[in-house]
């Protein structure tokens, strides 16, 4: 199975990345604005972008270090794909370990994923660097009907 893996160095306490991942105003400040988050592994959360494309994102782990999902529903190239943002942290700054597993090809969609992803990840840095939400600056991509 491919994989999409990403690290960055974000220059914030561990804390606020974690809430940037697990609340709808965190994550709605760098995914996309449409967003009801689950509070707790087990639940569903939900993710629109230009209100067209969902998905529908199992929490399969919501631990102090480690934020799971799993994709049950959405473009197929995702369903049962895996989510995973693991954070060390360093004190005034996290380090963010991501990966997007279970993705059955390396094809056009997987690529495109890879790319998009390293932009929202770069919104999620920016968000919390400098305060400015960026979210809309991807839904462009998905609003094409690329994935």
């Amino acid at each position: 199975m491919a994989e999409i893996k990403h690290l960055l160095k974000i220059n914030v306490p561990y804390k606020q990345v974690f809430d940037a991942l697990t609340t709808d105003s965190g994550l709605s400040s760098w995914w996309t604005p449409d967003v009801k988050c689950g509070k707790k592994e087990g639940a569903i959360s939900r993710f629109t972008f230009s209100g067209e494309t969902t998905f529908m994102m199992k929490i399969t782990n919501m631990s102090a270090q480690l934020v799971e999902w799993k994709c049950v529903e959405g473009p197929q190239t995702w369903i049962n794909t895996d989510i995973h943002f693991q954070l060390d942290d360093e004190g005034d700054a996290t380090i963010l370990h991501f990966s997007h597993t279970g993705w059955r090809s390396k094809g056009v969609i997987f690529q495109t994923c890879s790319f998009d992803w390293c932009m929202f990840l770069s919104s999620l840095r920016t968000y919390l660097e400098e305060g400015e939400a960026q979210t809309g600056k991807g839904e462009i991509r998905l609003a094409r009907g690329v994935i």
